[in-house]
């Protein structure tokens, strides 16, 4: 839950949901709900990288649902991403795809030299 109240654009209140279901050791099967809703008509702003793109004006309620998998090659510091996500604003629908590659080299990925830890028997 997520709240923010004073603003020039008025008050806005949301709600974030992800639950995720590992079906196997290195595949996630993830999932995301949001709601947002504000005091003023265009209280709300898209998110620029995506829905703005493709097209989802401001507003003052949003709703939005993704669905993707994760394939894990190495843990957390290295995976596959894709999915499909729908977003509404005040009756204006976008549906965006995404698909990715992330690594992860930060300081709890155990190592002194990011690469020596990330596929155990390879380097």
């Amino acid at each position: 839950m997520t709240a923010g109240f004073g603003g020039t654009k008025g008050d806005a209140v949301g709600l974030n949901l992800q639950p995720s279901l590992f079906l196997t050791d290195q595949l996630e099967l993830v999932s995301r709900f949001q709601l947002a809703s504000a005091s003023h008509a265009d209280g709300l702003r898209s998110q620029r990288r995506y829905e703005s793109a493709a097209g989802l004006p401001n507003g003052d309620h949003y709703q939005a649902t993704y669905l993707g998998l994760n394939y894990y090659l190495a843990g957390h510091r290295m995976k596959l991403l894709s999915g499909i996500e729908h977003a509404r604003m005040n009756q204006r629908d976008v549906v965006t795809l995404f698909a990715g590659f992330r690594m992860f080299f930060g300081p709890h990925s155990n190592a002194p030299f990011p690469g020596n830890k990330l596929l155990k028997g390879i380097w």
